[in-house]
């Protein structure tokens, strides 16, 4: 699933959809750290090519990550 997902980033860099599928599924595999590199990339990119951030609902999963509570 994991590589499915990957696959789907790749295609939709600038996807908050595809990024939040990623980075729940990295979650649930207890690997916090690339969840949270996941959300970091989105973040560069959507800075770098549209001025614009994350949506509300990426950056509070990213959020609740790293509170421990997704």
């Amino acid at each position: 699933a994991i590589a499915v997902a990957q696959r789907l980033v790749d295609d939709e860099p600038l996807s908050d959809h595809a990024a939040r599928r990623l980075m729940r599924l990295h979650h649930r595999r207890g690997d916090l750290g690339a969840a949270l590199a996941t959300y970091q990339r989105l973040a560069v990119r959507l800075a770098q090519e549209l001025g614009e951030l994350p949506d509300d609902e990426t950056a509070a999963l990213a959020a609740s990550l790293r509170q421990g509570q997704a």
